[in-house]
């Protein structure tokens, strides 16, 4: 216990304030015997590693005249001497700026540097969640957030009881100590001891269970081990850093390194002064890691630049590529269109071809052959001339489908195929009524269904000598469309005539490319070809 005793006189009490710097660990303040102030232990934000400070205005209802007796008492505990720095006395404003420049370095830095501390340790763990190789991120994150327990008292304000947890939180702390070692082997590229994280584990449980179970004095294990693990984990932290020059980033190393040491230093500073070593009265190491803490902001900073910088260059190698390659696949498409287009003007030349060496030519034939014969009846000749008429309309006109509307598509087939049948003394009949008025397919399916139906009267008109042709359209359940063509009256339709020929197979082709069914069967008069198609596949 210190104390001082002080003669003050009337005039110099009037409307006085003492000013007391710094001290530790409890402080009492009476004046002619009675207290005027006494302080709570010194546990909040760093515990016994901190200094109070007061500013305090003498009640002048205390004050007699003549002589004024002052007694400052400083209690301390077993391991910690009390402290008591220089008193100044003097009037009422003459001390507020010191007092508050030093609650500014003894608490709200402290505060600062916690909150920079237990984001930056956040930000860490985020990152080596997120890209579990970077080992580094993980190590510096344990160290941030461990360490980061030593400001419990910043809560104790808030949660009073908290105010007794921060000696357990100064020996969890050095876990984060010895994470210090790991982060500077992994920042520079080196696999760190085996044994490290273990013992990152291990000896912040030990202690643990040495205080609780055990019955260790928390100060003790504080002072000969906890402290001891602190400063030996800082300076192996410091010589890696400094002492290795192959690191990947040599200036984030060295700055980092540089920080490390005046940490340590300053920690070194602070043991000395709770041992009563050093007498400067202030505690340095928890508010000067700001210099750490700025230079681990700066490497993080420096690799998030880095990254996106790393992001945009394979960004604009991936453009490049892409642009490359939807070049590549734009000239592909184009020569597939042109393929497609070169095939589908050769199939429809082939057609129109076989269409006309099967039709219209057969009928020249048989005209050439019918005039080249004395006998002939002119009415025969007619009658075959309009069939080679017709089947040339038919052709023509089949070219001329472009609408997507069924049904238009189907009259203008019914207008420029069908009736030209009557001419020939065929009888035609028509009904689209159960088809819907809106049926709308793309263009190149209607012209595959008109052909077809269009293939199936030629046919019918061709080799089954129709007296009648019915083509009909209906609805199906499943809400698709069916529609039929069937001759009657003329040749009834064989076995053999089910062999595939051109027409046929173009038929069930276009069948199966439209997704329907196509079916061709005998019927007692003649034959009925069936088209059925399902819209919900369309």
């Amino acid at each position: 216990m210190y104390r001082r005793t002080f003669n003050i006189d009337t005039e110099l009490a009037r409307d006085s304030t003492i000013y007391i710097p710094y001290f530790a660990r409890y402080l009492s303040i009476h004046l002619n015997d009675e207290m005027v102030h006494f302080n709570r232990p010194m546990v909040r934000w760093h515990g016994r590693m901190s200094f109070g400070s007061v500013l305090l205005e003498l009640p002048s209802n205390l004050r007699v005249d003549g002589i004024n007796r002052l007694r400052i008492s400083v209690a301390s505990e077993s391991l910690t001497p009390g402290t008591l720095s220089p008193i100044y006395i003097g009037p009422p404003g003459t001390f507020d700026r010191f007092f508050q420049v030093r609650r500014f370095l003894s608490v709200d830095l402290k505060r600062i540097t916690f909150g920079a501390q237990l984001l930056l340790g956040i930000v860490c763990l985020g990152i080596a969640l997120v890209r579990r190789s970077e080992k580094s991120f993980a190590w510096l994150g344990f160290f941030l957030v461990a360490s980061s327990g030593t400001f419990v008292g910043a809560l104790s304000t808030t949660f009073p009881a908290l105010e007794g947890l921060w000696p357990m939180m100064f020996l969890l702390a050095t876990g984060g100590s010895l994470a210090t070692v790991g982060f500077s082997y992994a920042f520079i590229g080196r696999a760190p001891p085996r044994a490290l994280l273990p013992m990152a584990f291990l000896v912040p449980t030990t202690l643990i269970v040495l205080v609780w179970w055990a019955g260790l004095d928390v100060r003790i294990a504080g002072l000969f081990i906890a402290i001891p693990v602190h400063v030996f984990s800082i300076a192996v932290f410091v010589t890696v850093l400094l002492g290795d020059n192959a690191s990947k980033y040599p200036k984030a190393s060295r700055a980092i390194g540089y920080g490390g040491a005046l940490l340590l230093l300053t920690m070194i500073h602070d043991v000395g002064l709770n041992l009563g070593l050093v007498d400067s009265g202030l505690f340095l190491a928890q508010s000067l890691r700001i210099p750490l803490f700025v230079a681990i902001g700066a490497y993080l900073t420096m690799r998030l630049v880095k990254s996106l910088e790393a992001g945009d260059r394979a960004a604009e190698v991936l453009r490049r590529k892409l642009a490359g390659r939807e070049a590549e696949l734009r000239g592909v498409l184009d020569t597939e269109k042109r393929l497609v287009k070169q095939l589908a003007t050769q199939h429809e030349r082939e057609r129109i071809t076989t269409d006309l060496h099967d039709g219209v030519a057969g009928h020249l034939s048989t005209i050439v052959a019918l005039s080249e014969d004395p006998a002939a009846d002119g009415d025969e000749i007619k009658r075959v001339a309009r069939y080679a008429l017709t089947d040339l309309h038919i052709i023509i006109h089949a070219l001329d489908l472009h609408t997507g509307n069924l049904l238009s598509a189907l009259a203008v087939l019914r207008e420029r195929t069908l009736n030209p049948l009557i001419n020939l003394g065929i009888e035609v009949e028509w009904s689209m009524l159960n088809l819907p008025p809106d049926l709308v397919l793309a263009p190149e399916k209607v012209l595959s269904v008109a052909r077809i139906i269009q293939e199936s009267v030629t046919n019918a008109v061709k080799h089954g000598n129709a007296q009648k042709i019915s083509v009909m359209g209906s609805t199906l359940a499943n809400g698709g469309v069916k529609l039929t063509v069937e001759n009657s009256g003329g040749t009834l339709l064989s076995s053999g005539a089910l062999t595939p020929n051109n027409g046929l197979r173009n038929m069930r082709l276009r069948a199966r490319e439209l997704g329907a069914e196509f079916t061709l069967v005998p019927t007692p008069t003649g034959a009925c070809m069936t088209l059925s198609l399902a819209l919900g596949e369309q």
